[in-house]
C-alpha cells in the first residue's frame, strides 16, 4: 500500500491529526491521492479491497485539503510539488488539479473554493517562482573584514597602547606636593646663583687682579727700590 494512503487512512480514522499533519512533509507518492479525487481507476485499486470508490475519494480529498490548503501560501505545497521537479510532474500535478477542483466538474463548493488560490500558485510558478531556503539549511558566511574594518582595529589597537602608556605615567608621576615643593625648591637655587655666585667671583678677580699688579710693580721697580733702601 503506498504511503500516501496509509496516512490518509489514518486521518480518517483520527480527522484531530490534521494539524500535526500540516506540518509535515507530504509523502514522496502523494499523486496517488490526486490521482484517486479524480477519479482514476489504477489508483481506485491500490486502496484496500474493502474500500469503496466514493469513500476512496472522500479521505483522499480529504488528506489533501487538511495538508495542502489550509494555512499553506507556499505554491509548491499547494500544488503537492517538491522542491526539485520536471516538467512532465508540473503537468501532471496542475491536469489533475484542474481536474479535481474545477467547477466546472465538480459540484463540491467546499472543495472548489481552492481553485483561485491553485491558479495563482501555477501562475508563480510559471513565472519562475524559486522556494525560500529554510532556515538552518544554508549557514551564513562571515562578512570579509573590509578596509575600513581593518583600519578602524588598528586605530582601537592604537588607542589603547596610548591610554596603558598613560595609564603607566600617571602610576609613576609624584605626587602634587612633591613636585610643587620641588619647582619651589629650583626656583630659589637659579635666584641665589644668579646673584651670590657672580658677587662672590668678582670680587675674587678683583683681589686676584690687585695682587698681580703689586708683584709686577715689584718686579719692575725691584732695583730702583733696593737702591733706595741701602745707605
Amino acid at each position: 500500500m503506498p504511503n500516501a494512503i496509509a496516512e490518509a487512512l489514518a486521518l480518517h480514522r483520527h480527522p484531530h491529526n490534521a494539524v500535526q499533519l500540516r506540518l509535515r512533509a507530504l509523502p514522496d507518492d502523494v499523486v496517488v491521492l490526486l490521482r484517486t479525487v479524480t477519479g482514476d481507476e489504477a489508483a481506485l485499486r491500490a486502496w484496500p479491497s474493502e474500500t469503496k470508490a466514493d469513500e476512496c475519494r472522500k479521505m483522499a480529498a480529504q488528506y489533501l485539503m487538511s495538508s495542502l490548503f489550509e494555512g499553506k501560501d507556499d505554491p509548491l505545497r499547494l500544488l503537492a510539488l517538491p522542491e526539485t521537479y520536471s516538467d512532465e510532474t508540473l503537468k501532471e500535478h496542475k491536469r489533475l488539479f484542474l481536474k479535481w477542483l474545477h467547477p466546472d466538474s465538480n459540484p463540491n463548493a467546499d472543495e472548489t473554493k481552492h481553485f483561485p488560490a491553485v491558479m495563482n500558485a501555477i501562475k508563480l510558478i510559471q513565472n519562475g517562482y524559486k522556494p525560500k531556503p529554510k532556515s538552518g539549511d544554508t549557514k551564513p558566511k562571515p562578512a570579509a573584514p573590509t578596509l575600513s574594518a581593518r583600519s578602524k582595529k588598528s586605530r582601537l589597537n592604537q588607542a589603547s597602547v596610548v591610554h596603558r602608556a598613560a595609564a603607566d605615567v600617571r602610576q609613576r608621576r609624584p605626587p602634587p606636593a612633591l613636585l610643587k615643593f620641588a619647582a619651589s625648591r629650583r626656583r630659589v637655587v637659579v635666584s641665589q646663583s644668579g646673584t651670590t655666585w657672580p658677587r662672590k667671583l668678582a670680587r675674587i678677580m678683583g683681589l686676584t687682579t690687585l695682587v698681580l699688579a703689586s708683584a709686577l710693580v715689584l718686579v719692575v721697580y725691584y732695583g730702583d727700590l733696593t737702591r733706595m733702601i741701602r745707605p
